[in-house]
């Protein structure tokens, strides 16, 4: 016997679950994409556990498949003020990405240059970060 009675929705709600299912996406990657800035926010919650998050059906699979065609990554943000003076190594561990994903970068055209301490200016290195050439993103000519 079921712990708790089905969830009633109206036509024209939907779950995450839901959503997952009809857009096709893995249900983890739609949770990371329904808590982003600019995504709709939920009608309703049911309290179940912790809790079931109800939307509106069409703006809710509008989001989802916009999201799923932009392969691009979500531009990085920091609490941090823009002339805080870091590190590659400290600029890649505050965007939480590995040393080689920044490291890569270091030689080619564009990349920011280091101050004679070897450190840089985070601002410079976030805005380089969130408009850098890679998947999805078009490359400047």
């Amino acid at each position: 016997m079921p712990r708790h009675p089905p969830v009633r929705l109206a036509p024209d709600e939907i779950t995450l679950i839901g959503l997952a299912e009809e857009a096709q996406v893995h249900v983890v990657t739609v949770y990371r994409w329904m808590g982003e800035e600019g995504a709709p926010a939920p009608v309703r919650i049911i309290p179940r556990g912790r809790g079931v998050k109800v939307y509106r059906r069409a703006p809710a699979l509008a989001y989802v498949r916009a999201r799923k065609d932009d392969k691009r990554p979500a531009p990085v943000t920091l609490d941090l003020p823009p002339d805080t003076r870091v590190t590659l190594y400290g600029f890649a561990r505050a965007i939480g990405q590995p040393g080689a994903s920044v490291y890569q970068y270091q030689d080619r055209p564009g990349f920011p240059r280091p101050a004679a301490d070897g450190t840089y200016e985070l601002g410079v290195l976030l805005q380089w970060w969130n408009s850098r050439p890679g998947p999805g993103r078009p490359r400047r000519r």
